[in-house]
């Protein structure tokens, strides 16, 4: 699994790669983005956030491996609790990126962990903490807090972990220091400091204690949700690169894409438009769908890659332009994926049994 920092990192070169959209209209009072091949850019700093989709219909984002699955589910505290709800911020000059205090998700671990502590938990950024980072380097400072849900009659020694940057865990290098608490209220109880590479190996180390475990597996959940964003934005791009030929014919058929894996050649996408808008053109509110048959994703500086097969729709497309500044002021919308699988590769070839199968998904914006 990739680093956080990494892929939150080309979501963004992926927006300001948007510079020119063969679109012709905006979804709220901005200018009307009239004609094709408009020069545009995006500001210098940007926010992100990722929500609940529009639409009801469409299921939150899980993740499957065989007989075990992860999910993102309602809170169950009180009606209304987002089940996810991501905040930040990215300075498209410096690659400086931040993600806010209270942002959170609910996870439900199925039956991945034995023990009802572990079964349901809160993921979020402390209120009034800011986790921040630059570029694909490891965050230099803020904080993830863990809350538990424990089941009836139990009496756990802790019910909620805190993971803390350290800038210096051992002789100048950075990495993570953990401490439990007997509930998210209480006194932090200090546990043990990792350098990153050491917390990111806990989840699978047999000899770690189960809230070192669970302080890394839920960092790794944070992980593939900003991959799943990133996915959503290489589509955004697909879709804007390809936006003539889309609307003049409605679909588009087994365009290659990703890298040639060695032996098996490049693989390919299917395209496809709706005009829920009725007007003719690519604009707000429509819908797509983006097919994926075995696309490679090389990455030269890891032996470890990914193999893509499966469905994107993106749908209730939002695209806010402010012509007379040239400027994009907002783009998102509400993303699913469906049956999409994802293979690692190691050295060029296939893993077995890592196939990882993503279905349901979540809301995505860029904005001014």
């Amino acid at each position: 699994m990739k680093k956080f920092n990494y892929l939150i990192y080309p979501v963004f070169i992926c927006c300001i790669a948007c510079f020119s959209f063969g679109c012709s209209s905006s979804s709220s009072d901005d200018d009307d983005a009239g004609g094709e091949g408009l020069s545009l850019s995006l500001p210098s700093m940007l926010n992100y956030s990722v929500g609940e989709q529009g639409s009801i219909e469409n299921d939150l984002l899980s993740a499957s491996m065989g007989s075990l699955a992860i999910s993102i589910v309602e809170g169950p505290d009180f009606p209304g609790q987002p089940a996810i709800s991501m905040i930040g911020t990215y300075d498209t000059q410096t690659g400086a990126t931040t993600l806010s205090g209270g942002s959170s998700m609910w996870i439900d671990t199925g039956e991945i962990y034995e023990d009802e502590l572990f079964k349901k938990m809160m993921v979020k950024v402390p209120e009034g903490v800011v986790v921040s980072w630059v570029g694909e380097d490891n965050p230099t400072q803020g904080e993830f807090l863990i809350e538990l849900r424990p089941g009836e009659g139990e009496d756990p020694d802790y019910g909620a972990i805190l993971a803390r940057v350290n800038p210096d865990v051992s002789a100048g290098e950075p990495g993570v220091d953990i401490f439990t608490l007997l509930n998210i209220d209480s006194a932090l109880s200090y546990k043990d400091s990792f350098t990153w590479e050491e917390f990111e190996d806990l989840e699978d180390d047999e000899t770690a204690e189960d809230y070192e475990k669970i302080a890394s597996f839920c960092y790794g959940v944070w992980q593939t949700i900003f991959e799943r964003v990133g996915n959503c934005f290489a589509t955004v791009v697909l879709l804007h690169e390809n936006s003539a030929t889309l609307e003049s014919a409605g679909s588009i058929s087994s365009m290659p894409m990703g890298d040639p894996l060695p032996g098996s050649g490049t693989g390919t996408g299917d395209l496809s438009w709706t005009d829920s808008s009725a007007n003719g053109e690519i604009g707000p509110d429509d819908d797509f769908t983006l097919t994926l048959t075995n696309v490679w994703e090389d990455d030269e500086y890891d032996d470890i890659d990914d193999l893509y097969n499966g469905d994107v729709l993106f749908s209730l497309m939002e695209l806010n332009i402010d012509e007379t500044r040239s400027l994009i002021t907002s783009i998102g919308g509400d993303f699913v994926f469906e049956d999409l699988s994802i293979q690692e590769t190691k050295d060029d070839v296939p893993v077995s049994g890592s196939v990882v199968t993503f279905n349901g998904g979540f809301n995505v914006r860029v904005y001014e």
